[in-house]
């Protein structure tokens, strides 16, 4: 009833104020059962003033029971006989069963079915009931116990109260060191701010695990933080910011739990509230970049960074021109990685409109770039030779022909030949700006073709290894490195040579941050080279940890690829088709969230449906992968076609035909092979045939040979053959694999 309205009030108060009438020569009897929270019924004025009049009316008769929770007792009784066990093995169950409930009836019966639903609590037809108490702990209280609970902070003494709202201001999750740093805020010894939380987590408000304090539940904190004055709340916060301010050093690891604590409160105060202070609002902003880079989750970071430029004040451009720059910049990032383009187009344009040099402008001419080629490819690398010209790199890609590039191939891989590819580790670092900003622009046109599949990519690689090899190394020389040992894989068919070469980058890489490159270069190491000299089984964990941290990080080229290539390497490998569509499911799910669609349709969707396909597994349709295998392949490829995206192609029609292959639809599967030949010319000259187009040489082989039987047409035939023989000699690159997967 404490939550009724007015209207429904002044009914039920009308309904029962006619008891005791008459009507004709019947007297009107009404039994109304109501409940409501004997805490909150202050709140509601008409509901107090109604059950004051019917306690003193005379007519009315009126029985108040007063329901209360179960002691642990009583409670420990009940789940015993539930359980069918005796109460000294359920006591622990109930201990903290009574702490999450408070023991009220309704809550303990909610709490104990989400304990069966997320499989807490287990029977085993053998030992009985079974439960993990600590894991069990871990689970949050309930929203209804919660504001339970909130209402008890008005009863706690003055003392623990201050504490609990001082807690409130700090956050959810604070370390002790962070209490110890701010207990004297207010100018007082502060001996007794942690023994209060104490007394709190004895109420039930907060759990204490080691040196972390944490509220029950938001619902508490954020009623404790309404307790504090509207009027004292920011001198409160601004006085706490001060104590913690000498912690939050930038480059100090272990100082991160301070500034992330500082900045949360600074965002809280707001930039208004300091609008008058330049000094303090400079303060803030920093801090709030300083938090940004540090954060581990790029939505978050963004969050930081708007709120660091929400405290720059005055002409900050021009007073404030490097934090200014700064943030901007890690804003469009932020905003890239989270695909909101548009955000990303308009930080750029104030920063091309108001930063003072080329040099200032570069991060954002990268970012411009890369919203561009989601679009038009071709438009976003005429941008990068243009800016490469400025650099001093006047390149005609239209000059570089496949046997120019094949030579450049050969000449390179001779000079880094045997050990003499040693020199790159001792190579200086590269300091000359222009040359770090042409490999960067550079790596980007290597990443641009390597979709398409062309010779460019391994032809600008090179480039830039030899650019490497006069000016110095940087991160870009070990992407380079990286993309040069599958090419010496892909068009020079030398394995052991770009195996070594690809140990060659994983080794330099260790020079750098190596999570930083890990999303960069594994997929292309462990999936384009290693995976084929080693068990394929051992490449997929570096594989997956490249995929995590391309998605933690928000690069959204790089989680595409590298999701692909995890995914091809992981079907490829034999991998459990159960677990593999778990797999598909979550990668599914992060690539929507970021809308990735072109993934999602032309990857994730046919891995979906070829695994249904073979193993009958099926899901609930309304998800999103069921909704897109059965989505017209051929009208996505035609899209991605009209983009050069060949790499992406490639995986879909090698999926689809070899979907038609294990459902014995050989119509479809020649359909497929004569609508796109390009894709399976290669079968045609066995000299042709590199390891890295393994799926497209067993599927076609396999089809190959059918085609042979059925219509005795020599084309068929030599194809069957030169796939044969070019599995032949692979077998011997992993003879573990060849003996265990593919035989």
């Amino acid at each position: 009833l404490q939550f009724a309205g007015d209207a429904s009030l002044a009914l039920l108060n009308d309904m029962v104020n006619k008891v005791g009438t008459t009507v004709g020569e019947t007297r009107s009897s009404l039994l109304v059962v109501g409940a409501h929270r004997t805490v909150d019924t202050e709140s509601n004025p008409l509901l107090l003033k109604m059950l004051t009049q019917y306690e003193a009316s005379g007519i009315i008769n009126t029985t108040q029971i007063d329901l209360c929770g179960f002691e642990l007792e009583s409670l420990n009784e009940m789940v015993s006989d539930a359980l069918c066990l005796p109460r000294r093995k359920t006591r622990s169950l109930a201990e903290v069963v009574h702490q999450k409930t408070l023991g009220i009836p309704l809550f303990v019966v909610e709490f104990l079915d989400a304990l069966l639903t997320e499989k807490l609590l287990i029977h085993n037809s053998a030992t009985g009931w079974g439960w993990d108490v600590d894991s069990i702990d871990l689970k949050k209280i309930s929203s209804g116990v919660a504001a339970l609970l909130a209402c008890k902070l008005e009863q706690l003494p003055s003392q623990v109260l201050s504490a609990v709202k001082i807690l409130s201001v700090l956050g959810s999750h604070i370390d002790r060191g962070v209490l110890e740093v701010v207990k004297k805020y207010d100018g007082s010894d502060g001996s007794t701010l942690i023994p209060s939380l104490y007394t709190a987590q004895r109420e039930g408000l907060l759990d204490i695990a080691g040196p972390t304090f944490t509220f029950m539940h938001e619902t508490i904190k954020l009623a404790a933080f309404n307790l504090i004055q509207v009027a004292d709340r920011i001198p409160m916060m601004l006085r706490i910011v001060a104590c913690l301010l000498p912690h939050c050093k930038q480059h100090e690891k272990e100082t991160d739990a301070y500034l992330f604590t500082t900045v949360d409160i600074i965002n809280i105060i707001g930039s208004q509230a300091v609008s008058k202070n330049l000094g303090q609002s400079r303060v803030f902003a920093q801090l709030n970049l300083n938090a940004g880079k540090k954060s581990t989750n790029f939505r978050t970071a963004l969050d930081y960074f708007e709120a660091g430029i929400s405290f720059l004040q005055g002409d900050y451009w021009n007073d404030q021109y490097e934090l200014t720059l700064s943030l901007f910049e890690a804003a469009a990032t932020a905003n890239y990685s989270g695909g909101r383009h548009d955000q990303v187009a308009i930080q750029t344009n104030k920063i091309f409109s108001m930063a003072r040099s080329f040099e200032d402008k570069f991060k954002s001419y990268c970012l411009y770039i890369n919203v561009l080629a989601i679009g038009n490819t071709e438009k976003a690398m005429e941008q990068l030779y243009h800016l490469l010209k400025s650099l001093g790199e006047d390149i005609n890609p239209n000059t570089i022909n496949a046997p120019m590039a094949m030579v450049d191939f050969s000449s390179l891989k001779q000079m880094l030949g045997g050990a003499r590819k040693d020199v790159l580790l001792q190579l200086p670092p590269m300091t000359d700006r222009n040359k770090l900003m042409a490999m960067k622009l550079m790596a980007m046109l290597v990443l641009y073709y390597h979709q398409q599949l062309t010779h460019l990519s391994g032809y600008f690689s090179c480039k830039m290894i030899r650019m490497s090899i006069q000016h110095g190394h940087c991160e870009d020389t070990v992407f380079a490195l990286s993309v040069f040992a599958c090419s010496t894989m892909n068009f020079l068919g030398d394995t052991n040579e770009a195996a070594s070469l690809a140990k060659c980058a994983l080794s330099m890489s260790r020079l750098y941050n190596s999570e930083q490159l890990i999303p960069r270069i594994y997929s292309r190491i462990y999936g384009g080279v290693l995976c084929f000299t080693q068990p394929m089984a051992t490449s997929l964990p570096p594989m997956l940890k490249a995929c995590r941290i391309a998605f933690a990080r928000g690069t959204s080229e790089q989680s595409i690829f590298n999701t692909m290539i995890y995914v091809v390497r992981s079907l490829q490998s034999g991998k459990k088709i159960p677990l593999l569509l778990d797999e598909v499911k979550a990668f599914a799910l992060k690539h929507n969230q970021l809308n990735h669609m072109g993934i999602l349709q032309l990857c994730l969707a046919p891995v979906y449906k070829f695994l249904s396909s073979l193993s009958g597994i099926t899901f609930d349709p309304s998800t999103l992968l069921p909704q897109l295998a059965v989505a017209p392949i051929h009208d996505v490829v035609q899209t991605a076609l009209a983009k050069k995206e060949t790499v992406y192609v490639r995986v879909a029609v090698v999926l689809g035909l070899g979907e038609s292959l294990f459902l014995r639809d050989f119509a479809n599967a020649y359909k497929i092979m004569t609508r796109y030949p390009k894709l399976f010319q290669m079968l045609d000259d066995r000299q042709q045939l590199r390891i890295t187009e393994f799926e497209v040489t067993f599927i076609g082989g396999l089809l190959s040979f059918y085609w042979a039987r059925e219509t005795r047409e020599p084309q068929w035939i030599q194809r069957g053959m030169n796939a044969l023989a070019a599995f032949e000699d692979w077998s011997k690159l992993s003879p573990w694999d060849s003996l265990h997967r593919y035989h």
